[in-house]
């Protein structure tokens, strides 16, 4: 009875227990708390938050993930701290601040908050946010706290992304570090309010994608985004806040926004039938989306090849540096606008509208009120309706450079400034294209003629081919009249490399591809990586001018080298060097070549590979990563040879420069200090009036080596281990760290990864911006705080080991000698720096910079020294600086001496004081007292007597019972008569113990 009693007691305790808790799921209070492996859910269990793990890591953080998928964390609290411990708890303080404490019970994070509240609690809502407010104040405006204001990697429905003009929050999203680490990553993607609302993508300070303004519909830049069946979104722009938000259009509907560790901006929706997240849509597709891409007043089209170009009535700012497809530097005016002598506007349809940092707008005005107002300004650039949205509203004005401008079909219109003799030309221009488009297609129909008798001869030698490869060609090479089909390979003469058809990774695409013959899946090389042959029934041969063709199973040729010159006999030879050379016969000098496949690298630079331009011919060769493992075609990452000013290397991540390895030395590039003389290869930089170039040989034949770009943008070199047959990581030669990233501190900023911040300016120069510098934003670098004056004399300052700076504004002399090199640049008041050219055999030539000096970077080990220019008066400020350091340091010495000799002279006193009341002690008791006066006695009474083992035997008359008082706790009390040196007739009893 008693048992059923307890039984029902605690069935209706668990059901009250049961209740309790769930009023409370979502709810946190100041008398409750979250510990490791509880949780709290939302009301209508969309989301959950608690302790977890990201990925393979073992710390610990509090986050907020979906209850449909628990691996999705949206929100983490203490990104930057993690708990390292499993005793962990969340709480909420009756002060409203929410904090996390460790096992030792210490704060490792907390939220904030401005007021108090009388019954704070912590709510984790429907929509994933966190909030901390007052009892049941569901009042947004009353909140004291949420999470949708401080935003991780997700994008969240309901969220806000922009600013709250009143308060100065700026909500934002930024990349994890990685998978497993959800601190702040390189990628941050942000509403920037400039001129008029846009959204920008940004890797540290430089910045990757711009949205093109708002126009009333959605953000100009990026048409995928538009009125769907998923979501509706919008951008509110008041005078107390600015932000984009989005909302789904079911409450069926899951979807979230994601900045994901590599700089995508990605959608996602739920799928639940399949029970797993679909990518919806990307906000940058292409190459033309890269900021900035054509430079200043240029155009892109993916349609078009190359995808840059001018806008009309402009031209290349460098007509060279265009042909070579660097687009950086843009476009300028072909005729110089003349204010006074009025101007037109040229109307440009169909595109997205340029950088609206540099703008204004009036949501009121007209169009053709808009194009007034921009006329009559000198320098407004640029007009265009504000909102397109019913018919087009309002005005938007430009003044500078119009930048990263796109042409795509659902564009806009906008209106550029022209001057008036260049506007009449576009009509003249139009009769031109009218004869062009008339040439193309006669052009076009005589190609299908001769594209149909060519296949028409394919098909009548098929069988002649076919017998005569059965008869097998020569192992290392292709004739005329060979050809290699899907299946079929060719074997350089020495065995080290393998030509044929191959599938990279998972993809069934097929490709002619170059790899090792010890390693099948090392490809080094590949021909078609840009137009893959989609079944498995390719040609590879040789044509009777000499020119390498690939075939689809149409007779198609879907790819083809070139060549400038015809040959009598042409073969197809693979080297053993991994060269896949077309040459005349058996004619083997490299010079006569009719075309090789070294001066077209891909991924991977070869020993006897040349890194550099052909300064002739105009051949520019370089590496480039592959897309994917499973796509071979060039991805984001280059790195090459730039002959501007003095060579160096750089990597570039499309036309963001990544990383730059600072000028040739003589004995290595001076920014790679871990590239060095070694057992495995050797390097060296050719520098002739022909042709500059980067190269490396092993140092004996059974090195195997290469150097390879990957996808992520590290360049690293690998060499190949014959115990275990498989590659071995022998060095990464960049970026290695923060200090790596091109012009990391900016301007006259110098890095050092062993600081805290890495960032300081140089001596002499404080930071432009100091509340920016202070934020750890230090792109725009340091600026001088004494102005030059080349008239009253300047000098330099001597910097040591260092990474000299971007060489791209300046000039050399090889043979000069260092000094000659100063007065040089003294005398030339836009010279800023000089250094030695070549730092081997003691030092030799001079090179000269013009311009900021850019991306220095303090090193360890292999720096160089610098001389940068100064005001007479700084160099005076320096040097007294270093003077009174040096007359410190002095000071510090000699007391440092001075204290040393003090404290060795005490202890030295101290011994001999001690050493000579010990002697003085033996003597007394040895020969016995000597008479003294009564005051020399008083002060012996008080001294405690020490007595050796035989004198107190002596005394004892060898410890007789006769003498024996008694026994302790120490063992027995014996009875002793000393005589004093005062009183000879004194007796006086003292109490021995001899130990047991």
């Amino acid at each position: 009875m008693e048992g059923f009693s307890f039984t029902i007691v605690l069935f209706w305790f668990s059901v009250f227990s049961i209740l309790i808790i769930s009023t409370a799921i979502d709810t946190t209070t100041a008398t409750q708390s979250i510990r490791d492996g509880e949780t709290i859910a939302s009301a209508g269990g969309s989301f959950e938050m608690g302790f977890f793990s990201p990925g393979n890591s073992k710390n610990q953080y509090v986050g907020i993930w979906y209850k449909i998928s628990t691996t999705t964390v949206v929100w983490v609290a203490n990104r930057e701290i993690p708990l390292l411990d499993s005793s962990r708890v969340m709480k909420v303080t009756e002060q409203g601040i929410l904090t996390i404490l460790n096992g030792n019970g210490s704060i490792i994070w907390s939220s904030n908050s401005t007021r108090s509240a009388q019954n704070p609690v912590a709510v984790l809502l429907n929509s994933g946010n966190l909030v901390v407010r007052d009892g049941n104040d569901n009042n947004p405006d009353n909140f004291l706290w949420q999470s949708f204001d401080y935003p991780c990697v997700t994008f969240l429905p309901g969220m806000k992304l922009g600013r709250d003009l009143k308060t100065g929050i700026d909500r934002y999203i930024s990349s994890w570090k990685s998978n497993d680490d959800p601190s702040r990553g390189g990628f941050t993607f942000r509403l920037d309010p400039r001129g008029f609302p846009q959204l920008v993508l940004m890797k540290k300070s430089v910045e990757l994608f711009w949205s093109g303004p708002w126009n009333g519909l959605g953000f100009s830049g990026t048409p995928n985004l538009e009125p769907n069946q998923f979501y509706k979104f919008n951008l509110v722009f008041n005078d107390h806040e600015i932000y984009y938000i989005y909302e789904p259009l079911t409450s069926t509907f899951v979807t979230r926004m994601v900045l994901n560790p590599t700089g995508e901006v990605q959608w996602f929706f739920w799928k639940d039938r399949t029970h797993e997240w679909d990518v919806y849509k990307s906000v940058r597709t292409d190459s033309c989306d890269i900021f900035g891409f054509c430079g200043p007043n240029g155009r892109c089209n993916t349609g078009n090849s190359p995808e840059c170009g001018c806008l009309i009535g402009f031209v290349p700012k460098f007509q060279k540096e265009w042909d070579v497809a660097d687009w950086s530097n843009g476009c300028v005016r072909r005729t110089d606008l003349d204010c006074q002598k009025a101007n037109g506007f040229l109307k440009y349809s169909g595109i997205k509208p340029p950088d609206t940092r540099n703008s204004s707008f009036d949501r009121s005005m007209t169009l053709e009120e808009c194009r007034v107002v921009c006329s009559k300004k000198c320098s407004c650039m640029a007009y265009s309706n504000l909102y397109i949205s019913e018919g087009g509203s309002g005005c938007l004005l430009w003044f500078g450079d119009l930048i990263d401008t796109i042409e795509y079909q659902d564009g806009q219109d906008i209106y550029i400034r022209m001057a008036s003799s260049e506007i009449g030309n576009v009509g003249s221009g139009r009769k031109k294209q009218v004869s062009y488009i008339a040439a193309s297609v006669i052009l076009t129909v005589v190609l299908l003629l001769g594209l149909s008798l060519t296949l028409y001869l394919l098909k009548k030698n098929k069988l002649k081919r076919q017998a005569k490869l059965e008869l097998g060609p020569e192992r290392n090479t292709i004739t005329a009249t060979q050809s290699i089909r899907d299946g079929e390979t060719i074997v350089s003469a020495g065995g080290s490399f393998e030509l044929g058809f191959f599938s990279p990774g998972n993809s069934k695409n097929r490709y002619v591809g170059i790899w090792y013959k010890i390693s099948t899946t090392t490809v080094v090389w590949v021909a078609n990586r840009e137009s893959p042959l989609l079944e498995s029934s390719g040609v590879l041969k040789v044509t009777n001018q000499g020119i390498l063709t690939i075939l689809n199973g149409n007779g198609s040729i879907i790819w083809s080298s070139n060549s400038t010159r015809a040959a009598q006999n042409p073969v197809a030879v693979l080297l053993n060097s991994g060269n896949l050379v077309v040459r005349d016969g058996n004619d083997n000098n490299r010079e006569n070549f009719l075309w090789q496949s070294f001066d077209y690298p891909c991924d991977t630079l070869l020993p006897g590979m040349k890194l550099g331009r052909d300064l002739e011919t105009g051949i520019d060769r370089y590496i480039s990563s592959w897309k994917s493992n499973n796509d071979p075609s060039r991805g984001d990452f280059t790195f090459r040879l730039d002959p501007r000013g003095f060579p160096q290397l750089v990597l570039m991540k499309e036309t963001v420069e990544q990383f730059r390895s600072g000028p040739w030395n003589g004995l290595r590039f001076s920014g790679l200090p871990n590239l060095k003389p070694n057992q495995f290869y050797k390097f060296n930089l050719i520098f002739s009036d022909h042709e500059i170039y980067y190269i490396y040989e092993p140092l004996t034949s059974t090195v195997v080596t290469r150097l390879v770009l990957n996808q992520t943008g590290k360049v690293q070199r690998f060499i190949w281990i014959h115990q275990t047959n498989g590659w071995s990581l022998y060095l990464t030669l960049l970026p290695l760290d923060d200090c790596d990233d091109y012009a990391f501190c900016g301007a006259h900023g110098s890095c050092n990864i062993g600081n805290s911040p890495e960032c300081g300016c140089l001596k002499g120069f404080e930071p432009k911006f100091q509340k920016r510098w202070d934020a750890a934003y230090w792109s725009n670098g340091c600026v001088r705080r004494t102005s030059l004056d080349c008239q009253k004399g300047d000098g330099f300052l001597k910097y040591s080991g260092i990474k000299l700076p971007d060489v791209r504004n300046s000039s050399f002399d090889r043979s000069m000698n260092l000094e000659e090199c100063r007065m040089v640049c003294l005398k030339n008041c836009s010279c800023m720096a000089y250094s030695n050219l070549d730092i081997s055999e003691g030092g030799r030539g001079c090179l000269l910079w013009f311009g900021d000096l850019i991306d220095i970077r303090e090193s360890n080990q292999n720096g160089q020294d610098i001389y940068i220019r100064m005001a007479s008066s700084e160099i005076a400020l320096q040097l007294g600086k270093v003077g009174s350091d040096r007359k410190k340091q002095k000071r510090y010495i000699a007391a440092s001496v001075i204290l040393t000799v003090m404290l060795l002279l005490g202890l030295g006193l101290t011994l001999y004081l001690l050493k000579k009341n010990k002697l003085k002690r033996q003597a007394k008791l040895e020969h016995g007292p000597e008479r003294s006066d009564s005051t020399e006695c008083k002060k012996e009474d008080l001294e405690l007597p020490l007595f050796d083992y035989a004198t107190i035997a002596d005394a004892t008359d060898n410890f007789s019972v006769s003498n024996k008082l008694g026994e302790g706790g120490f063992g027995p009390v014996y009875k002793v008569i000393i005589v004093t040196n005062c009183y000879a007739d004194y007796w006086r009893i003292a109490n021995v113990t001899q130990s047991t």
